[in-house]
């Protein structure tokens, strides 16, 4: 594997393990909302209920994710990575899932998303400062 492509991969997997995740931040990407209200943010993160405009998060994650079911045999699975390798260079920065590890590495927690397709972020920091 190519240590560029390497790095993509095993970028967020080693994020989970930093002291930005969460840590709450002040810079904030101009194309998201920015939540400061605990109630609602905590709403749009886990609920199926939303006030209109929303999209359900939880299936906007699992639909983005599905492709990356862990696959039954090793072998697929090394097939698999092989070809994220060749199919690196189609990847479009615009992607759901880049966006999202964009926000998480400014400190933020991503929790929902408009209709019109804008990210709604929370800033942990309120739960530090609050």
């Amino acid at each position: 594997m190519k240590s560029e492509n390497k790095r993509f991969i095993t970028e967020p997997m080693n994020f989970l393990f930093s002291d930005n995740l969460l840590s709450g931040g002040v810079k904030a990407p101009s194309d998201i909302i920015l939540l400061e209200d605990k109630d609602k943010f905590l709403r749009l993160s886990l609920s199926q209920d939303l006030p209109d405009g929303y999209l359900v998060w939880q299936d906007l994650i699992e639909n983005s994710v599905g492709e990356f079911s862990l696959k039954n045999n090793y072998s697929e699975a090394e097939d698999y990575l092989e070809d994220i390798d060749e199919e690196y260079s189609d990847l479009q920065e615009e992607s759901i899932l880049e966006k999202i590890f964009e926000i998480y590495k400014e400190g933020l927690y991503p929790c929902g998303m408009t209709k019109d397709e804008k990210i709604v972020t929370f800033n942990p920091m309120i739960l530090k400062t609050g």
